[in-house]
């Protein structure tokens, strides 16, 4: 342990600055202003209770709701997240290679372990610190423009690296995406070690379909972390309770750093770059992103794949669900119809979920569907091909019943009769003391005559009926016949 850490020592304690108290009050601070219009620069701070758990946080200009992301510094001070990550995010969005987030930066002191925070950050995770930050994330209460419909992400390096990783398996149900970037030995450090997981079969991450985890160092980093990386990820990939293909391991080139913010900031944007495309960025567009020259415009366009297993079924007279699976990295999804499968179609809109209930159609009516994904770049839409053309055909509704006919039998009984309509499985008739309502169902029936009872002599009641079949387990009503009227006898 001692070896371990005296190596670790030589490296970063260049990177460690003085650690300020963030204010409890909330304040406002002006941080490298961009002019993109995604962020503004500014960068707000946040206080939960208890105490020390605070930091800042910076959402998109325009009004909307955003997904959440957290990003946790490494030993020392989280100034570089704080200061650069507005700036870094406006041209990673620009590019359109991530997209706009609400990213929260936690503040964690080093109060108890000045050097290397430890023991602070072992207390950070040991008292739910991010989960108390994401239910407050997700209930708006810090900042009402996170989505809450969305998921979470986490990420961080060296220590905060450790910490990503450790609320992605004690928090598997709120932290979709995990980025374990240059982790420290704190996270897992093998069997009974002494790091904070001390079993690789608790290593669980979340296992919904669109989980995911990055794992990554740096060749140029002091060995410690290549160590660490290749351990948690060999572990969480070995302990057969986790889904594999979720998890992706990077090792940066020497040449792009030390254990310092060139690799980190590369690790971020690659985390992020993957839970969008998910797939990781080839290292021209990785540089394109964060190196410090001039952003040139992306010449390869990263066109999403076309939707699969897109499925029309009709679900009422005048409603057809229209279905797909996920397309990775894509933005969002449009949706076209026609009444033709070679004729013209029209599209119906875009959407971000992977289904659409095409509504206001006629029944007994044939219409054809296809699908295409997109994703956005510069604020534009890039569609990827169209799917194969599906169809459905709604609910044909049965006829409405003619000669439809009212009498009294007795001052109590009105006989209701009407005429059979072809391919009905039955009848509803329903009653009223006005032309124009309300009715009452009396129930439904399977002849075509229905004697009305327990009524007031003397008095006139008035009568429609329906006609419905059963289609797939539900009934599916015609239109209501003309009303007609009797009068109960008095005497």
């Amino acid at each position: 342990m001692k070896t371990r850490m005296s190596k670790l020592t030589a490296v970063i304690l260049s990177l460690v600055t003085a650690v300020t108290i963030a204010p409890k009050s909330p304040e406002k601070k002006e941080v490298q202003a961009a002019t993109d219009k995604c962020y503004d620069g500014t960068v707000t701070s946040y206080s939960i209770t208890p105490t020390y758990n605070e930091g800042w946080y910076f959402a998109p200009v325009a009004e909307g709701k955003y997904p959440g992301l957290i990003l946790v510094h490494g030993s020392g001070s989280p100034d570089y997240l704080r200061y650069n990550m507005p700036s870094l995010m406006n041209k990673w969005v620009e590019l359109g290679y991530v997209d706009p987030m609400v990213v929260f930066i936690p503040h964690i002191y080093m109060l108890k372990e000045t050097q290397w925070g430890i023991t602070d950050f072992g207390e950070y995770v040991s008292l739910n610190y991010c989960r108390s930050l994401a239910n407050k994330m997700l209930d708006g209460s810090i900042c009402n423009k996170v989505d809450s419909s969305k998921k979470l992400s986490i990420g961080g390096y060296s220590m905060g690296g450790s910490t990503a990783l450790y609320a992605g398996v004690h928090d598997s149900d709120i932290f979709v995406n995990v980025g374990g970037l240059s982790p420290s030995w704190c996270f897992y450090s093998g069997e009974n070690g002494a790091g904070w997981m001390k079993h690789g079969s608790d290593l669980i991450f979340s296992q919904r379909d669109d989980a995911h985890c990055l794992i990554s160092y740096g060749k140029g980093e002091p060995v410690e972390f290549g160590q660490n990386a290749t351990l948690d990820y060999n572990t969480i990939t070995g302990n057969g309770k986790n889904r594999n293909e979720h998890f992706k391991f990077f090792e940066f080139d020497k040449s792009v750093g030390a254990h310092d913010v060139n690799v980190f900031k590369r690790e971020i944007f690659m985390f992020l770059y993957y839970t969008k495309y998910n797939e990781l960025p080839d290292m021209s567009i990785v540089e394109a992103a964060c190196g410090n020259g001039a952003v040139p415009t992306p010449t390869k366009i990263p066109t999403p794949d076309t939707p699969t297993n897109v499925k029309a079924v009709a679900t009422s007279t005048s409603h057809i669900s229209v279905s797909w699976d996920k397309v990775g990295g894509a933005s969002g999804y449009q949706v076209w119809r026609g009444t033709s499968a070679t004729g013209s179609f029209t599209a119906l809109g875009s959407y971000t979920d992977t289904s659409k209930v095409s509504i206001g159609l006629k029944d007994g009516t044939t219409y054809y569907y296809k699908v295409r994904a997109y994703t956005l770049l510069n604020g534009k839409k890039v569609f990827g091909d169209f799917s194969k053309v599906v169809s459905a055909t709604t609910y044909a509704k049965p006829a409405v019943p003619s000669n439809v006919k009212a009498a009294p039998s007795s001052k109590t009984h009105i006989t209701v009769s009407w005429n059979k309509v072809n391919g009905a499985t039955g009848y509803q008739v329903w009653r009223g003391t006005s032309a124009s309502g309300p009715f009452t169902a009396l129930g439904s029936y399977t002849e075509t005559s229905k004697v009305s009872i327990g009524l007031t002599p003397g008095k006139t009641y008035y009568y429609k009926v329906r006609a419905y079949k059963m289609i797939d387990g539900k009934k599916v009503f015609g239109d209501y016949s003309k009303v007609v009227s009797a009068t109960t006898y008095s005497k």
